[in-house]
């Protein structure tokens, strides 16, 4: 959607565009490079909803 380019390009800048390149780098990520960008994440806080029943 129109909504969702206009997030995508301001978030990753005019070159997002061309969806097959980029769904092509994402295609390339393996586990070991996902397991290292999780190690580098830090938990800042744990929220917990409750709903009413």
């Amino acid at each position: 959607s129109l909504i969702d380019r206009a997030y995508q390009n301001a978030l990753f800048g005019k070159s997002s565009a061309d969806f097959k390149g980029w769904i092509a780098k994402l295609e390339q990520v393996d586990k070991d490079a996902i397991c290292r960008a999780a190690n580098n994440v830090k938990l800042q806080a744990i929220y917990f909803m409750e709903g009413i029943e």
